[in-house]
């Protein structure tokens, strides 16, 4: 009765040890999965912060490329901007003038100059050229 005894006490440890072995397994298996999910976060995590850097680089790369292609081409934006009317730039009716006076779409007083959008530029096969001088193209060249 002794040995029946003890083997019904080994039985019983070892039906403790399975339930303790299976608790043990179930714990470690739901470690597993939020650990899995952890991971897969984290991954995700990454993946979102490898993308904000990606376009964070193509825009930068973007905006260097509009800066190298002006620093180039060297565009003249002062059309774009409307000049500012100074009070002697416009007459009392309106008309534009260049500094030295003269309306705009006419030759200067001195020749071979043309006002043109309120500046004065060199016109002479419009204009002509002062006494002495004969014209070379749109400028004046002394004989």
């Amino acid at each position: 009765m002794e040995k029946e005894a003890e083997i019904q006490e080994i039985k019983e440890k070892l039906l403790e040890l399975t339930r303790q072995v299976e608790r043990l397994e179930k714990s470690s298996k739901k470690n597993i999965k939020s650990e899995t999910k952890k991971e897969k976060h984290n991954v995700n995590e990454d993946k979102k912060k490898y993308i904000r850097l990606l376009i964070i680089l193509i825009i930068i790369l973007f905006l260097v490329d509009i800066i190298s292609v002006l620093a180039y081409y060297k565009p003249d934006f002062s059309k774009l901007i409307p000049k500012i009317n100074s009070s002697n730039s416009r007459n009392d009716n309106g008309v534009s003038k260049c500094n030295d006076g003269t309306i705009e779409g006419e030759c200067s007083k001195v020749q071979p100059y043309y006002c043109y959008e309120r500046e004065l530029l060199k016109k002479a096969a419009t204009c002509g050229c002062s006494k002495g001088y004969k014209i070379a193209f749109q400028d004046c060249k002394k004989i």
